[in-house]
């Protein structure tokens, strides 16, 4: 801390000395902070930021680089700076992120959503399309931000969602979301672990699910950034599994013949995956890669019931 008081000092220490600041000179010492910081994208972090901050696209903050900036806004862009040079995401700082076509709101409390977690999204669609069902019913296990949920429900206006989280501050971050995205009115949300408080009669035609899959032993050695998100969120148990193992048992009994169940998974764990599916009445697997070639989500069918 003391380190990083110096730093700033030396950043804005002419402030006082009624020096002008701008948005071009601020912007140049944010970006040479951060990259001594080791912050990889230093430059796109800055910026974004300062965007927010004044609220300016980055087209216009580029435009906007003689502006005078006060005091204030002096303060309140060293104080994100700040959370930033100390590993916190930068999602959190700025208060979202873009997924699938939307900006979602995401706090502290909730996963950041992540462009791979789209082929869920992608999956979910495609199945909807072939099926042409009416009014599909879509599960969304864990929705946290309501990332996955919301952009389904955004797309196809047929359809109609329940989200379940164990996290009452996840749900009201989601709900907000929903809001915004103006369908909510097509959607429930329950405060429940996996699918333990679904109605018993309740069933869907698409489960989703970004489950916690980090094993234990890897949870101390995540990247500073990914471990400052929700524990509960990351921690998958000893071998990662556990509530992938556990969604699998339930969501037998909410599932309908035909329905799909999607979920996301670490691409060490497909074998493993496999596995809990075999001889569950399921079929038609597909193991689905990431945009950098990794197996990163599994999908089955339900054949049969229980």
């Amino acid at each position: 801390m003391i380190v990083a008081s110096i730093l700033f000092s030396r950043l804005f220490s002419s402030v006082m000395n009624r020096t002008k600041w701008t948005v071009g000179k601020v912007l140049v010492r944010a970006k040479e902070l951060l990259r001594e910081k080791g912050i990889s994208q230093h430059g796109r972090d800055a910026e974004e930021m300062l965007s927010v901050l004044l609220n300016l696209s980055r087209v216009e903050l580029y435009t906007s680089l003689d502006r005078p900036m006060n005091l204030e806004e002096l303060e309140e862009y060293k104080a994100m700076l700040r959370r930033r040079m100390a590993g916190e995401p930068l999602q959190y700082i700025t208060g979202f992120e873009w997924f699938w076509k939307h900006r979602f709101k995401v706090t502290p409390q909730v996963l950041i959503p992540r462009p791979e977690t789209e082929i869920l999204v992608a999956q979910a669609i495609a199945f909807i399309d072939d099926t042409k069902e009416p009014s599909p019913l879509v599960c969304d296990v864990g929705i946290g931000s309501g990332a996955i949920l919301g952009s389904v429900l955004a797309d196809r206006g047929h359809v109609l969602g329940v989200g379940t989280d164990v996290s009452y501050e996840a749900l009201k971050v989601a709900k907000e979301n929903l809001l915004r995205l103006k369908v909510m009115e097509r959607c429930s949300l329950v405060c429940t672990c996996l699918m333990r408080g679904i109605r018993p009669e309740e069933r869907f035609s698409v489960v989703v699910a970004n489950m916690p899959y980090v094993s234990s032993s890897e949870m101390g050695s995540l990247q500073r950034e990914v471990a400052m998100e929700p524990r509960i969120a990351l921690d998958g148990g000893p071998d990662g599994l556990f509530w992938i193992s556990q969604l699998v048992l339930q969501v037998a009994h909410h599932l309908k013949p035909g329905g799909m169940l999607a979920i996301e998974i670490s691409p060490q764990q497909v074998d493993k995956v496999k596995l809990l599916f075999k001889g569950k009445g399921y079929d038609g697997m597909k193991v689905l890669k990431d945009h950098l070639g990794r197996d990163r989500v599994v999908t089955v069918v339900r054949t049969k019931e229980r």
